[in-house]
């Protein structure tokens, strides 16, 4: 999952002239001992983690597309709205899927085949459209 987001962070950073450029290579996201991680030559980095999603970089409408795929993907209604789907953000990604099949009224329950079929069909979506529509909070850059 660390690589995912690593993977994803970065593409978010280097697509947008909106996001800040990233300029650590992926040693740091490697683990180590202690509150540093070592750089390619052995030295240690200080380190600092931030919680991006919805913290510093407004991904819900990303999500929201990557959503709206999987809902197309599964023959359901597309309908629903970035602000239906905002409260439902939260608890990891099979949980957004499984809120959003549920809210659709008069619409056949999904099972857990369905909505693992589901996950599987956002996670690959959002993988590569991550970062089309997300950008920095106003004042993060700042």
């Amino acid at each position: 999952m660390l690589q995912h987001k690593r993977a994803m962070f970065t593409r978010c950073l280097a697509r947008s002239n909106r996001v800040l450029r990233c300029q650590a290579g992926p040693s740091i996201f490697r683990r180590s001992h202690g509150d540093h991680h070592s750089d390619d030559e052995g030295g240690s980095l200080p380190l600092l983690i931030f919680d991006l999603d919805g913290t510093l970089v407004e991904t819900a409408p990303d999500l929201h597309a990557a959503l709206k795929q999987t809902l197309a993907a599964a023959g359901r209604p597309t309908d629903l709205t970035l602000r239906d789907m905002e409260p439902m953000i939260g608890d990891g990604v099979a949980k957004l899927v499984e809120r959003a099949f549920a809210s659709q009224l008069g619409v056949a329950t999904a099972g857990k085949a369905e909505l693992k079929e589901a996950v599987k069909e956002f996670t690959s979506y959002y993988s590569d459209h991550c970062c089309e529509q997300s950008h920095l909070y106003p004042r993060v850059k700042d």
